[in-house]
């Protein structure tokens, strides 16, 4: 499954950036070069996740880890005519929870940390080349708590992410940023807590602000 949508990042990426390709350097006159450099910034966002897995033998009920979290990244652009090319990592504090049924008992799940690392490919349009329309795709670490009757274990996940997004300079060195990001996560098994081959995936929309040097 990951394999898929990792082919599935590339031709995303691949169809944003084969317009730009598809121009000659002589077709396109660029107005600025505002996005070339490095940026640091901070975000909040909410998250939705399903959990799949086994505790005790019993099938996890379909039910959903949500909450708010907030982070920060830092990345760096580089601006060819109007394709930008680029690379960002992030962290974030999560709030999300929630509770599934597993064969009659009750499972509560806790997400602590998110954290990317993603290439990013998109265009640039608008008065002064100040819009950036872009996908991203990357590999994303999480970290969560389980607990089954009575008893708890914790465990880090590796995974992949896919998204889009837009963002907007309001000053020279000031842009404000929308995104969404989907999250696979691989299997992990929570021995302490009888739980085994337990994954995640789901969706993250994201509002952030970037400061660009």
């Amino acid at each position: 499954m990951l394999y898929s949508k990792l082919l599935g990042a590339g031709a995303l990426l691949a169809a944003v950036a084969m317009p730009t390709v598809a121009n000659s350097a002589d077709a396109y006159e660029p107005v600025s070069d505002v996005w070339t450099g490095a940026y640091i910034g901070a975000f909040g966002g909410y998250e939705w996740l399903d959990a799949d897995g086994e505790f005790e033998g019993a099938p996890l009920s379909n039910d959903t880890i949500d909450g708010f979290m907030l982070g920060s990244q830092i990345g760096y652009n580089h601006q060819i005519n109007n394709m930008v090319l680029g690379i960002e990592a992030e962290l974030a504090y999560s709030f999300a929870d929630g509770s599934f049924d597993a064969g009659g008992e009750g499972a509560e799940f806790d997400q602590n940390y998110l954290g990317t690392l993603r290439a990013r490919a998109g265009m640039v349009f608008g008065e002064g080349d100040s819009t950036l329309l872009f996908a991203t795709a990357g590999v994303a670490l999480s970290d969560f708590d389980a607990e089954f009757e009575g008893e708890s274990a914790g465990n880090s996940h590796l995974g992949l992410v896919v998204g889009v997004g837009v963002e907007h300079m309001i000053t020279e060195s000031v842009s404000i940023k929308a995104e969404y990001n989907y999250l696979d996560f691989g299997n992990e098994d929570y021995d302490d807590a009888e739980g085994e081959d337990v994954s995640y995936d789901g969706h993250v929309a994201k509002l952030g602000i970037n400061f660009h040097f």
